[in-house]
């Protein structure tokens, strides 16, 4: 009989500490149109398509003349893959590879409602292996998705087919 009366009042009173929290937490939780900070981006679809096709090239140029830090200047700094992998495998590229070269074409640029672009590219990638000084050539098709930071786009994520970092494949 003791042992149910302290179930019974176990129970109880974890009853009231959680409808106490939960009363609490939904009375003093402020509205979100109060605190929200979110604004609704709307944005030209060829002025993204342009900031998309600057920050391709931005990287491009700075891969093919093998400045990994200029590259790593255009990758946001919550890149979803590990950023310091990236460094290591774009300065293990430069290290292995010369005569870099990149031609894409955009296949699609679409905007989300808030700071992401996702790009679609077709893209032929030719380089020349330094140890062996054999040309290898690789062609498809990958998407990069970027996020919006001040006038331009920066490296948020890369889907493989990768065009950059191809040595730690």
């Amino acid at each position: 009989m003791k042992r149910r009366m302290w179930i019974v009042i176990l129970f109880l009173s974890a009853a009231s500490v959680l409808f106490s929290v939960s009363s609490y937490a939904m009375s003093d939780r402020p509205d979100k149109s109060e605190t929200s900070t979110e604004k609704a981006v709307v944005t030209d679809p060829q002025e993204t398509q342009e900031l998309a096709k600057a920050a391709i090239d931005r990287m491009i140029a700075s891969y093919s003349k093998r400045n990994a830090w200029e590259f790593m200047e255009s990758v946001a700094d919550d890149f979803t893959g590990e950023k310091a992998l990236l460094d290591r495998t774009v300065r293990k590229d430069l290290s292995l590879f010369t005569d870099i070269d990149i031609r894409y074409t955009l296949d699609n640029v679409i905007s989300d409602s808030g700071d992401k672009v996702s790009v679609t590219i077709t893209f032929t990638r030719s380089h020349t292996v330094v140890q062996t000084a054999g040309r290898n050539i690789a062609s498809g098709t990958t998407e990069l998705i970027f996020r919006k930071s001040g006038n331009s786009l920066k490296l948020y994520s890369m889907k493989p087919l990768l065009i950059f970092g191809v040595s730690g494949q």
